[in-house]
């Protein structure tokens, strides 16, 4: 989903473009998506990860030796707005990390279906309008102009990639994940390696069962190929 970048922001041009997914409905389009990445590899032994997709606002995080440089939306993919103001009031994402050089991690910052509760009853006791979903109150939060509104909203953060892993020595999706949480990022804790898409079907039908149960919104399940060094071969 694009994103208007607002005026008041200042803009931010990605180093790299934050791309869309490509959506499958059931099944036999998850089979077909499978049977397409075989015939390009020409090898049938193609490893997926899978992850929930938390239904927030896509951000970028970019440190310098360490230290928070800035955060931004996705915007348009190309460009997006500049709410590090924002960025640092939320407590799950590192001011400071243990790494000197370049880094860019993106994730999905998100707000849970407990704090969408509890804000959207001061709401009513004030007359004021409620949010719809947990989506637009996250990204009406994130992209308040006053960083104190933003700090009183209890946003959180999930983060998923790491941009130009192969810099660090980090050849697959599920590494990088650990190798994230190792520098203090939060990762959602429901990923898995799946050897066959079979056992993708499988991981979407377990989490079908439960994601109502879970404390935030989901809108899917993103299926990645695991080995990120073929992801050139099968192209975007």
């Amino acid at each position: 989903v694009g994103g208007k970048v607002l005026e008041q922001f200042k803009k931010i041009t990605h180093r790299s473009p934050m791309l869309s997914l490509a959506n499958a409905f059931n099944e036999e389009d998850l089979r077909d998506f499978d049977r397409k990445i075989v015939e390009v590899l020409e090898n049938s032994n193609v490893e997926y990860d899978c992850e929930l997709k938390i239904d927030g606002l896509s951000l970028s995080l970019v440190y310098e030796n360490g230290e928070l440089q800035y955060g931004a939306t996705r915007g348009d993919g190309s460009v997006g707005e500049d709410v590090t103001h924002n960025v640092r009031t939320i407590q799950s994402i590192p001011l400071r990390i243990d790494y000197q050089g370049s880094l860019e991690v993106r994730g999905e910052c998100f707000m849970s279906k407990a704090t969408l509760e509890k804000l959207n009853k001061e709401k009513e006791a004030n007359n004021e309008t409620l949010f719809a979903n947990c989506r637009n109150a996250a990204a009406g939060s994130l992209r308040q102009l006053d960083s104190k509104i933003a700090a009183k909203r209890n946003l959180d953060t999930f983060i998923y990639t790491l941009v130009d892993p192969q810099r660090y020595g980090v050849t697959d999706q599920i590494q990088s994940l650990e190798w994230m949480k190792e520098k203090g990022f939060n990762i959602n804790p429901y990923y898995r390696r799946c050897s066959t898409i079979d056992d993708v079907i499988n991981y979407i039908n377990e989490i079908t069962k439960i994601r109502n149960e879970l404390p935030y919104d989901i809108d899917g399940i993103v299926i990645k190929v695991n080995d990120m060094r073929k992801h050139e071969l099968i192209g975007w």
